[in-house]
């Protein structure tokens, strides 16, 4: 049967986070949260929920890479921090229907971005490959400049992207390789707030819209069964404040809606309490 896959990646993020911002990661609590996210969806999932720890994804990105031995663009914002950046991302507008691939926010136009990036044979390091509808746009887009991919490197494989950019004759070098799965999702997705949390919004600032209720789409986002989607989501808001109260603790501070690493579709930034705010949405689900 195949597995639902998840990708740690909230620690890594949240750490960078709490460093610029002057704020504190208590160690415990991106573990107990972690540990209450996978016991809800290993009841919507039994038997077929597969975790990938973050450290095998950092050191297992990093040895591919260096055994490539080429010059490196990176797409990756969690596992590789090296090479010359192209920040492209999946989009979605304000109403959540598809907006295609655009910038990341704070990055320049993505054709700005490509006449910055080296020429000649590169790899290209992502963290998950799955379509590889976008990493085939990328391809296509910087052999127009002049730039070869000669191997894709990344964390997570799906059968389906192997396979189109193996038409390409682009080989994939994955730390997992899954042949198919009933879904495969990076941990941050399920955490509002969390940097890079969910699809980005097509707007002037860093918003995303997680995987889950009111913000986003579990259902066809992230595989959750439809009559689990309104318990589910409700899990995760609670984690979530859980998340920011445990480092609103350790901080001696509050965390406003303003404060946050990753704005959320639908929640005003400004001087409200991050916590409040989820209270409210709990109270309303």
């Amino acid at each position: 049967m195949s597995p639902y896959v998840i990708s740690q990646d909230i620690k890594i993020l949240l750490e960078r986070w709490a460093r610029q911002s002057g704020c504190v990661l208590p160690p415990t609590i991106v573990e107990s949260v972690r540990e209450a996210l996978y016991k809800k969806l290993g009841d919507i999932f039994p038997g077929i929920l597969d975790i990938i720890h973050e450290g095998e994804l950092v050191e297992g990105v990093n040895a591919l890479v260096r055994s490539a031995g080429m010059p490196v663009i990176s797409m990756d914002p969690v596992y590789y921090a090296g090479g010359s950046l192209l920040g492209m991302s999946r989009m979605v507008h304000p109403d959540l229907q598809n907006a295609g691939h655009g910038r990341r926010n704070g990055d320049a136009a993505v054709l700005r971005q490509l006449s910055s990036l080296p020429r000649g044979d590169v790899i290209v390091v992502d963290d998950v490959i799955f379509s590889g509808e976008m990493m085939e746009r990328v391809v296509r887009m910087l052999a127009n400049r002049g730039t070869r991919v000669r191997a894709i490197v990344c964390g997570v494989a799906i059968g389906e992207g192997r396979e189109r950019l193996a038409a390409l004759d682009i080989p994939v070098h994955s730390v997992r390789h899954y042949d198919s799965v009933v879904d495969e999702l990076c941990e941050r997705d399920f955490f509002p707030g969390v940097p890079l949390s969910g699809r980005q919004v097509r707007t002037d600032g860093n918003v995303g819209a997680p995987y889950i209720l009111p913000f986003g789409k579990p259902a066809s986002w992230a595989s959750i069964p439809e009559k689990r989607c309104v318990e589910f989501s409700r899990t995760c808001l609670e984690l979530t404040r859980d998340l920011f109260t445990g480092v609103e603790e350790a901080s001696g501070r509050a965390i406003a809606t303003r404060d946050l690493p990753r704005g959320v579709l639908g929640v005003p930034s400004d001087s409200r309490r991050f916590c409040d705010v989820l209270t409210e949405l709990l109270r309303e689900s």
